[in-house]
């Protein structure tokens, strides 16, 4: 008599940024988990973006490689506001859990599915929105360092107040810092305290699946860049390359952005200034893939103002990973701004005092920031044991 023949396992890759991959590998057994995705069957592309009541929409992307008659698809569930850390991972796993049946079966692997299922959760449930979405959040910190020489503190308060629908996106946030740094060498003393009040307020609505228009405000003041009282208006539209609700996964948007403004200055700037009315205009893209080759984030601004376009910033910013071949990865991430806009700039030279315990903003002309790395693995590309011990 043959012996029936086992049927091979589903080789899984996961792919994810902010879940708990152990959890997974031992919660979920008789599957093989894999290093690589290129030695996969089966890619689990899991995605997380925030949604308007505070809470998170995770999606769990079902990519089979090379296994007949199946094909890719998407789980979602939503997290409350309030959900701590295990109420997240209870609800991944859960996907994962009812998106491997079909896979299972299809392998040869039915025994493992089993589906509990409690009567008593599925009764209807009417959900009631006492406010009107609304959501609120509150928040307080406060930090100090102190040695022989030197000593600094800051305390942050922050009031945010959002609402959330498919058409209409209302966000508004007042933000109150104070920092305090202070140094010294036998009776030398220097020391600088800085205040920041900021309020912002903006509204964007939601045209079609690609475009969305919005005005925004804000109220500001700062110490650090010689800003006694900002206040700006304007409008600004955008476009999505994508439709929207598949911004967990890849976008592509540019906006263009156009304000008003009106600013005092605690001192007399190098244009001579005390107080002026200024127009500006900028215009940003935006990129973002999560794909199963790897992840890249690129921005791109330029901006100048409508008196003197000579007066202007471009900045970029870039953060790729890509999957060369198996068991080998790359990342790079890179910033680099030209800034010839400091209309804000007090008058005089600055101090090695100023400098060091950064008591004004400095002139420059530029910014820049980078890294790059390789990585790559070998070895066993089959590990399902989990070993947090010491």
């Amino acid at each position: 008599m043959l012996a029936q023949e086992q049927p091979e396992k589903l080789k899984v890759f996961i792919d994810c940024n902010h879940c708990d991959d152990e959890q997974i590998r031992q919660r979920i057994t008789g599957v093989d988990y894999v290093y690589d995705k290129f030695e996969s069957n089966l890619h689990l592309l899991i995605t997380e973006q925030k949604t308007g009541s505070g809470g998170s929409e995770i999606k769990v992307n079902f990519i089979p490689h090379a296994i007949p008659g199946m094909n890719s698809f998407t789980l979602t569930r939503y997290t409350p506001s309030d959900a701590t850390s295990d109420m997240e991972r209870t609800m991944t796993l859960d996907a994962i859990r009812f998106g491997l049946m079909p896979f299972l079966f299809s392998t040869g692997q039915d025994q493992l599915a089993e589906i509990d299922m409690d009567h008593n959760t599925m009764a209807p449930i009417h959900m009631t929105n006492p406010w009107d979405y609304w959501i609120f959040e509150v928040s307080t910190s406060g930090e100090f360092e102190a040695e022989d020489s030197q000593q600094e503190s800051q305390a942050r308060f922050r009031l945010r107040a959002d609402r959330t629908t498919e058409i209409l996106r209302i966000e508004s946030e007042a933000y109150i810092s104070t920092e305090f740094k202070m140094a010294k060498d036998n009776d030398n003393e220097i020391s600088n305290r800085n205040n920041q009040k900021e309020f912002n307020a903006s509204a964007v609505y939601s045209i079609s699946r690609h475009w969305s228009a919005g005005i925004s405000g804000e109220l500001s003041s700062e110490s650090y860049t010689n800003i006694k009282f900002h206040r700006s208006l304007g409008p600004a539209i955008e476009y999505n390359f994508f439709p929207w609700n598949e911004s967990d996964r890849r976008r592509f948007t540019v906006s263009y952005h156009l304000s008003a403004a009106r600013q005092d200055y605690f001192e007399e700037t190098i244009y001579d200034k005390m107080n002026e009315t200024l127009a500006r205009q900028a215009l940003l893209a935006e990129i973002e893939f999560m794909q199963t080759w790897g992840d890249l984030n690129f921005e791109l601004e330029a901006r100048n103002y409508l008196h003197d376009f000579s007066r202007y910033g471009l900045g970029c910013n870039v953060e790729l990973g890509i999957r060369i071949f198996k068991g080998f990865s790359i990342f790079f991430e890179a910033s680099a701004e030209a800034i010839h806009d400091q209309l804000y700039l007090p008058k005089g030279s600055s101090s090695i005092e100023d400098i060091l315990i950064e008591r004004t903003k400095q002139a420059t002309s530029f910014e820049l920031q980078g890294e790059v790395g390789l990585k790559y693995t070998f070895g066993s590309l089959y590990n399902n044991v989990v070993n947090r011990r010491l």
